[in-house]
């Protein structure tokens, strides 16, 4: 039988691993795992003005792009770093930047 001492541990492990939970949820940004051909797009843009990600279904193109301009529009994270793989386009300060989102639905 469990005592009162190991309830509460288990209780507070459980807790724990609720706010880790929440924290990936909502800062994906600190918690994007690229793709090979993710990271390809992002470091070109170091030397390209235009370029095109092209791949499959459900792949992680959208989010992708959002990676890319959320750091361009913050001028990096919200402390102003860029993640230690990034090897694209580093802007010194916030850009201003439209984006827009269509669909064939109706």
């Amino acid at each position: 039988m469990e005592t009162q001492s190991e309830k509460q541990k288990l209780a507070r492990k459980v807790q724990i691993l609720r706010k880790l939970r929440d924290r990936e949820r909502f800062n994906k940004l600190e918690y994007y795992d690229l793709y090979p051909y993710q990271k390809r797009f992002h470091d070109t843009g170091a030397n390209s003005s235009q370029r095109l990600l092209m791949a499959g279904n459900r792949i992680g193109k959208s989010f992708c792009g959002a990676f890319e301009t959320a750091l361009a529009v913050c001028g990096g994270f919200s402390d102003g770093t860029y993640p230690d793989w990034w090897q694209g386009k580093r802007y010194k300060e916030p850009i201003v930047a439209w984006a827009g989102w269509g669909s064939n639905y109706q």
